[in-house]
């Protein structure tokens, strides 16, 4: 949680995994190329918990369930917007 900037670290416990047809091309080399400095993609990147601990400055905090994606910081639309 450290590592997290502004204090909004999480620790979770994962409950569920979503495995979707992203996922079933990525493990079929049909889809994607890892970010630079990268040599893979992430499957299984839909992710359902429930939260452990939060730092003081997060919007959850123990015991809510979370719905969390995995997603390296990019140029695109949806990652500038964050």
């Amino acid at each position: 949680m450290d590592d997290v900037p502004d204090e909004r670290g999480v620790l979770f416990e994962v409950l569920r995994v979503g495995v979707d047809g992203t996922d079933k091309e990525i493990n079929d080399a049909e889809y994607g190329d890892p970010p630079e400095g990268y040599d893979f993609l992430i499957t299984g990147h839909e992710i359902f918990g429930r939260v452990l601990e939060a730092g003081p400055t997060c919007k959850v905090s123990k015991p809510d369930y979370v719905v969390a994606t995995v997603k390296r910081p990019g140029t695109n639309i949806r990652c500038l917007s964050r």
